[in-house]
């Protein structure tokens, strides 16, 4: 897992410069990353699930909370080199 959480902390990194990783976990399954607060993160979620990629919005999970978040997962079934792009 510590392989696939590297390569999505890294490509938001290259990819989402304004997105804020708080923290990066030393376990677990998913990161939690602070948007730009002008984010329209109802269409953004939209546009990454169009391209593959499916997202959890924060406000999903903390209703209560600014919406300005959204939830990585980076688990999964297969976890050898292929899963992260490595050989």
């Amino acid at each position: 897992m510590a392989a696939r959480r590297d390569l999505l902390t890294g490509t938001l990194r290259d990819h989402a410069p304004t997105a804020h990783l708080e923290a990066v976990p030393q376990g677990w399954l998913n990161l939690w990353v602070r948007l730009p607060d002008t984010t329209d993160l109802a269409r953004l979620v939209r546009d990454c699930e169009a391209a593959g990629v499916i997202t959890a919005p924060g406000n999903e999970w903390f209703p209560a909370e600014p919406t300005g978040s959204l939830r990585l997962n980076y688990s999964g079934p297969n976890t050898g080199p292929s899963a992260t792009g490595h050989a």
